[in-house]
Formats: C-alpha cells, sequence, structure tokens
C-alpha cells in the first residue's frame, strides 16, 4: 500500500483522504493536534467524522469526513 501526504495534512491511502465537514465543540480544544474531546464532539455530530484541533493564533475543533 502506498501512503502519500496531501494538503491538508492527512495521510491518503486508496484514494481516501479527509475533507472538512464541519466545526466541533470550540472548547475542545487547547492545543493543535489530534485530542480526544473535539473527536468525541466530532463523532456525536456524525459517527464517520475525524475531530482535529487546528490554527495558528486561535485554535478550533474541526470535523473531517471521509472525501467521495
Amino acid at each position: 500500500m502506498v501512503l502519500l501526504l496531501v494538503s491538508n495534512g492527512f495521510s491518503k491511502a486508496n484514494g481516501q483522504a479527509l475533507c472538512f465537514a464541519a466545526e466541533g465543540n470550540e472548547a475542545a480544544c487547547t492545543t493543535a493536534g489530534v485530542n480526544l474531546c473535539c473527536d468525541g464532539s466530532c463523532k456525536k455530530i456524525n459517527p464517520t467524522y475525524t475531530g482535529i484541533c487546528e490554527g495558528s493564533t486561535e485554535v478550533h475543533c474541526h470535523c473531517y469526513k471521509p472525501c467521495v
């Protein structure tokens, strides 16, 4: 299996990637990166979503879904 990095920083394998879906719980993030509270907040919106804390000055919880 070939693993490639795409522009949003997520890995891509077999044509699969993650696309922005929604804003998660704003209070879930304090630092950028993977955060279980952010991920849980996104999974409450849709179980297929993945939550990532992102931002340079203000960090926000962003929910991503598999791209189709």
